[in-house]
């Protein structure tokens, strides 16, 4: 009780998000973040979609290191890969942060990031596979600016109006109109990138990829739907379901920037064998 006798409530979430884990008399972890309704996966769930922000980063890292500006003719699929990253970064720091609103930034961050990381996958495929890549176009910097803006600002305006990280009121309408577009175009990608398959073994991992990415977006949303219905197996089945998803999508994505890059480095020298 405070001198001026009220009652200092803390809440259990912002209580033990305040310590640090640590292990108590008995043997138990204490001061352990709570989330997911209690559910015990929290720290799995918060380190997976961890590793796929930080993969995501560091395959754009591969990439550049070995392509350098070059990079930059295959824009949608660095844009897909950086969208990717930010589903990872948008579940991790939306467990982390006890501000709603900044909370509700990084979990609305997440729900947008997936179906635009689809988006710019299924425009990737042309480019990669169809050599509209070699194709300089100065416009596309200006789209790919555009659409992070209307990204931040969609997200900005849903925060502010949001009491709590997962404001009901706010997250069920607009989930409710984001899955079956979304839908559609996991869909959509997912018939398009049998051209890899036919393509070469060597991309299989790309394919592993698209299709990790695809599983996460519609287990997010099917995670979000048991929450609002209160389906708890439902809910359990798919949040174990996103965590193999993160860790899946994160392995094929560096391994497949591996793949190219090695692929690169044997055609270069190949070239000055040749010479």
């Amino acid at each position: 009780m405070s001198a001026g006798g009220v009652i200092n409530i803390i809440s259990p979430a912002a209580k033990n998000r305040a310590e640090m884990v640590s292990f108590g008399a008995d043997g138990h972890l204490t001061g352990q973040i709570f989330g997911h309704h209690g559910l015990l996966e929290i720290y799995a769930h918060i380190y997976s979609t961890l590793f796929l922000f930080l993969l995501s980063i560091g395959s754009i890292a591969v990439l550049y290191y070995y392509f350098r500006t070059s990079i930059f003719k295959y824009q949608w699929l660095l844009n897909g890969i950086f969208y990717t990253s930010l589903i990872g970064l948008g579940e991790t720091f939306e467990h982390l942060v006890i501000n709603p609103h900044v909370g509700s930034f990084f979990h609305y961050l997440h729900l947008i990031a997936a179906p635009m990381a689809l988006g710019f996958y299924l425009t990737s495929l042309d480019e990669t596979f169809n050599g509209k890549g070699t194709r300089k176009d100065s416009g596309r910097w200006k789209k790919t600016a555009a659409a992070f803006i209307l990204m931040l600002v969609i997200i900005s305006v849903l925060a502010s109006f949001s009491t709590s990280t997962w404001d009901v009121e706010i997250e069920v309408p607009f989930v409710l109109i984001t899955t079956l577009p979304t839908l559609i175009l996991a869909g959509v990608l997912l018939e398009r990138s049998k051209i890899i398959s036919e393509s070469t073994l060597a991309l299989t991992s790309l394919r592993v990829m698209l299709l990790g990415v695809s599983v996460l977006t519609i287990s997010i949303l099917a995670g979000r739907y048991g929450d609002f219905a209160r389906k708890a197996q439902v809910y359990i089945v798919f949040h174990q379901l996103q965590n193999m998803s993160h860790i899946v999508t994160a392995t094929a994505l560096l391994i497949f920037v591996v793949t190219v890059a090695q692929i690169e480095k044997l055609f270069t020298s190949a070239e000055k064998e040749m010479i």
